[in-house]
């Protein structure tokens, strides 16, 4: 009735040794029935899942495996952000460098046109003070004229 039998757990086969289980049992006093029924049971459960050694070793290979896959693609990932981060570095650098420029043509745009605001200020102040001036001297000139006439 009993047999050593393969179960499969849909990794691996694991040998069950089903007559020696049912003497154990016998032999602690179960009956024939119990017996065989612990025994079917038993091979039902290791059918269901069981994970030999060797189904472990080779889950921890592919393991290794997917680990070593993910260090390798985080590190050209890592490698491809540091040269994009680079570029965008020195694409800020070059727009730095632009608007220096540019500001300091404005500035230099603004100050020529103060500059030219200022003279020409200046050289019209500059003309009413000579317009001034030679009104005085020809008040000057009249009252000098008048005084010689005046004072004999």
């Amino acid at each position: 009735m009993f047999a050593a039998a393969r179960y499969s757990s849909g990794m691996s086969r694991v040998a069950f040794d089903t007559l020696r289980v049912s003497e154990i049992l016998k032999g602690a006093g179960v009956a024939d029935e119990v017996a065989a029924a612990i025994v079917a049971s038993i091979g039902v459960a290791l059918g269901d899942g069981v994970a030999t050694k060797a189904d472990i070793e080779a889950l921890q290979t592919a393991t290794k495996a997917d680990i070593e896959a993910l260090k390798t693609a985080t590190k050209a990932d890592i490698e491809a952000l540091k040269a994009a981060t680079k570029s965008d570095i020195d694409a800020l650098k070059a727009d730095i460098d632009d608007l220096k420029a540019s500001t300091k043509s404005d500035i230099e745009t603004a100050i020529g046109t103060v500059k030219s605001e200022l003279r020409a200020e200046i050289a019209a102040l500059e003309a009413r003070i000579y317009r001034h001036m030679w009104f005085m001297a020809a008040g000057i000139v009249v009252v000098t004229v008048t005084l010689i006439k005046v004072i004999p």
